[in-house]
């Protein structure tokens, strides 16, 4: 005879054994989503399947009526759009238009049958544009707490664009008007010393440029606030990305023609610099922002935290700047202090680096001084195949630029006057052209929508 204790546990065993055998063990659902409900009566969805599908059959994942759609029900499809993600990556969702009446991303149609990424924070609409019904919101994205509140109550965050030493910069959008901006944090640095790239200082510096320039070839502010521990600076977003990721993207070196109508808005801008006494010292094909990802687009120059305002004809004699962009006199001591002519020597760099995908300056060895001493020395070639295609015109102006002696070198004004430039007039309307579209979008924007931003806050 079993002791009680024996027969109570093959009981719990054998309890156990068919609660096991008995039930379908499901495998742990996957979030990778949220649509939030923007519609009164329309349920949000938790997207941890596959797929979703929307629309007035009854089927759909979220069925469309009478009841939870404010709009008439017949310019929706019986399969509208479907949400789904990849298989091999959850953390990419797609969305497909199904539809005649179409479907809408931030108000932009996507296509009967076509496919796009759906961004965190983009909203959806369907049958026109302005039925929007949810906005999108991706799982586990950092939540940045460490925003000021003025800024969370003004903007949403998207992705991050880039982080560096001194910071990172986000990609965020504006809540009332919708509008996308680039956000820049710069972490105040505790030391003063001239070399540190986030001293008090040199940040303080770049507000006041910042604050003092206006030129359609020249990021722009839009708000700037402050903290005991950090600046944000809310800069307009160029959505093509940086110079360097067009040229290296390129096959081949870019045309002349393309090369030439974004190097004289560079050239547009640093002017505009120049004539008010301000030296950017990092001009670099990372600091030169598109407007778009087409060739022929708008050109701005970026980033002023090495710049300085010239406040007398005494020069400069901070070594600053990156390696290959460098100028001579900025890094060779015998030169003593140095003018706005290290920019003109930068565009030179730039200009040869877009007609032939190389550098003029390159360590022939994996001796980094190899660079300096061919900079010092201002030795170059244009010896690759990429320059028989180059027109002599062109690489005259190159030649002006790269001059060891600053006195010799070609000023911003010289380099807008060199015939590759001035006598292209088809080239300067086309420029017009770009520029009056961005003034005539910008013009739109505050009229339809746009807050008035304020231009320098300090948070407490």
């Amino acid at each position: 005879m079993s002791s009680p204790d024996t027969d109570l546990r093959d009981t719990q065993t054998q309890h156990t054994d068919y609660i096991v055998s008995s039930q379908e063990i499901e495998e742990p659902k996957i979030v990778y989503g949220k649509l939030t409900s923007i519609k009164m009566y329309l349920p949000s969805i938790v997207l941890d399947k596959p797929e979703f599908i929307l629309g007035r059959d009854k089927g759909c994942d979220v069925v469309i009526t009478k009841n939870n759609f404010a709009r008439s029900v017949d310019v929706i499809s019986k399969n509208h759009f479907r949400i789904h993600c990849d298989p091999n990556d959850n953390t990419v969702v797609f969305i497909t238009d199904l539809s005649k009446n179409g479907t809408f991303v931030n108000s932009v149609p996507i296509g009967k049958n076509k496919t796009v990424v759906l961004k965190h924070k983009d909203l959806i609409s369907i049958g026109t544009s302005e039925s929007k019904v949810y906005v999108f919101n991706k799982i586990n994205l950092p939540e940045y707490a460490y925003l000021p509140v003025q800024l969370k109550d003004k903007y949403e965050f998207i992705d991050v664009l880039g982080n560096g030493a001194c910071g990172e910069v986000l990609l965020v959008r504006d809540l009332f008007s919708q509008e996308q901006y680039a956000l820049k944090k710069i972490n105040k640095g505790k030391s003063c010393h001239k070399d540190n790239l986030n001293n008090p200082s040199r940040i303080k510096n770049e507000i006041k440029i910042l604050e003092s320039v206006s030129h359609p070839c020249i990021v722009s502010s839009r708000e700037i606030i402050e903290t005991d521990e950090a600046v944000y600076i809310i800069l307009e977003y160029m959505a093509g990305g940086e110079l360097t990721d067009l040229v290296m993207s390129s096959p081949t070196p870019l045309p002349e023609s393309v090369a030439k109508l974004l190097f004289y808005q560079i050239v547009l801008g640093l002017r505009y610099l120049h004539l008010r006494n301000i030296i950017h010292r990092d001009l670099k094909p990372s600091n030169i922002l598109l407007q778009s990802k087409d060739l022929i687009t708008l050109v701005k120059i970026a980033d002023f935290g090495l710049s300085k305002i010239m406040e007398s004809s005494s020069g400069l004699d901070t070594c600053c700047g990156t390696p290959c962009y460098i100028a001579p006199e900025v890094i060779d001591p015998r030169c003593g202090s140095y003018t706005m002519q290290v920019d003109v020597w930068s565009l030179g760099v730039i200009l040869f680096y877009m007609l032939s995908k190389e550098l003029p300056f390159q360590a022939e060895s994996n001796n980094p001084n190899d660079i300096i001493r061919h900079i010092v020395f201002g030795t170059y070639r244009m010896s690759s195949s990429a320059w028989n295609s180059v027109s002599g015109s062109a690489k005259d102006l190159i030649s002006r630029m790269l001059k060891k002696n600053p006195e010799e070198r070609y000023s911003v004004h010289e380099v807008a006057d060199h015939p590759w430039l001035s006598r292209d007039l088809g080239m300067q309307e086309q420029v017009k052209v770009i520029v009056n579209k961005y003034n005539e979008a910008k013009k739109v924007s505050k009229e339809f929508g746009a807050q008035p931003p304020t231009k320098k806050l300090k948070v407490d």
